[in-house]
């Protein structure tokens, strides 16, 4: 292979992902924003990923959400499947496995307003022999809907 016809295999400078679900005309979504610390670059040779930050994205399709006074019912239930109670029915339905226990302490578990659950890495080790067993996993479970 050359050079530019192999995959890129880090370390990174930085990383984006976004995730989301549809369900009917309402799409939850988060996007995920990662980079390496400037103080980090020149002292080690596989600096790790930080969680610049976190976007969470809330739409509809052919309508507001968040309308004062609602006009229908199925207003009035995507008020609630975006903004209602924080957290997915039960939790994530079903968690992914995240590797050791020293991996696992750079999760974070949040429950987010609108029936939503994110399970991310806030820290992403990229020396491959870190966390050989195990890479890096985001899951996200929303629950629109449940009541």
């Amino acid at each position: 292979q050359t050079e530019a016809s192999s995959p890129v295999e880090g370390p990174f400078a930085e990383y984006r992902a976004e995730l989301g679900i549809l369900s009917d005309a309402m799409r939850f979504r988060i996007k995920l924003d990662y980079n390496v610390l400037e103080s980090d670059k020149e002292k080690m040779e596989f600096p790790p990923l930080h969680l610049k930050s976190l976007t969470v994205c809330r739409e509809t399709l052919e309508m507001w959400p968040r309308a004062e006074k609602y006009t229908s019912a199925i207003e009035a239930v995507t008020q609630d499947a975006l903004w209602g109670p924080r957290g997915a029915q039960g939790g994530l339905y079903d968690p992914p496995p995240v590797g050791s226990e020293e991996q696992a302490t750079q999760y974070l578990l949040l429950d987010l307003e609108g029936r939503a659950t994110v399970l991310l890495p806030y820290l992403m080790d990229q020396d491959p022999k870190a966390h050989e067993e195990s890479g890096w996993v985001t899951s996200l479970d929303w629950t629109p809907g449940t009541q």
